[in-house]
């Protein structure tokens, strides 16, 4: 992201609808799972390390990585306790050794353009993962929802789940499944994609602000995340949404070798 975001979104992540709900959503699936005493999470692309505390839930040791130095430094001050790695997730290999972690998180980060390769970044993680480890990863959806807001954070792309799912199935993970989410947002972002086009390639100040990361009054704010807690709890029913603007896919490494 463009280094001025940071700030922005270390000042709403804790309490931006956005960030509450999808954390909520994650909740779902980590609770389903079981981990030992001694486990060991990875945030990859933790940002400013707002998902650092829900990780902390499941597991003893908690570890974020972020090539910012100035995402870094800001999280370092926000959230103590943790430990933030500045690194860059294309060289997981000159970061962290095989078979070390049981959990690994990539929360809207493949897409950016500074990732060289996404197969490459997830074959890293599942030779780091445990066997039986745990990734999960949400990235944003849809290629014809790209809009000013990606080009705002770096991203180079949208995707859909049937691309992970294949990706991963062939890199050697099990139990591959997903769903799209956010769903009451997909007709009002088809919308501003659809009015933003022709003006989606020009070059953007790097001090602008994200206007979807600017909180709302805590009425509207409450309200929107009632709406997606009914989404979370057919996603709890009925396993995925066909439609949404943003996807998760969770996998298993599995306990056979690979490489």
């Amino acid at each position: 992201m463009n280094p001025a975001l940071y700030t922005q979104l270390a000042q709403v992540e804790d309490q931006h609808w956005w960030f509450k709900y999808r954390r909520k959503l994650v909740r779902n699936y980590l609770d389903k799972l079981t981990f030992s005493k001694e486990a060991k999470a990875l945030d990859l692309g933790c940002g400013v390390g707002g998902n650092l505390k829900l990780l902390s839930q499941y597991c003893l040791e908690v570890y974020g990585v972020e090539i910012s130095e100035e995402a870094v430094k800001l999280g370092r001050r926000k959230h103590t306790g943790y430990q933030f790695v500045k690194g860059d997730i294309n060289h997981l290999q000159d970061l962290f050794p095989e078979k070390h972690f049981n959990l690994v998180t990539i929360f809207n980060v493949l897409y950016h353009q500074w990732i060289k390769s996404e197969r490459e970044v997830l074959e890293q993680v599942y030779r780091i993962l445990k066997p039986g480890g745990t990734v999960l990863l949400t990235e944003p959806a849809f290629k014809i929802l790209m809009r000013r807001h990606d080009v705002l954070g770096m991203g180079k792309t949208r995707y859909r789940i049937r691309e992970f799912e294949y990706m991963m199935a062939e890199i050697g993970f099990e139990q591959v499944r997903g769903t799209y989410f956010n769903s009451i947002s997909f007709l009002p972002a088809l919308v501003l994609a659809w009015l933003e086009r022709p003006k989606l390639l020009e070059s953007e100040n790097e001090g602008s602000r994200v206007n979807e990361l600017k909180m709302v009054g805590p009425v509207i704010n409450k309200f929107i995340l009632g709406l997606l807690n009914i989404e979370r709890l057919i996603i709890k029913l009925f396993k995925k949404m066909p439609l949404g603007v943003t996807l998760l896919c969770i996998a298993r490494r599995s306990s056979s070798p690979k490489f």
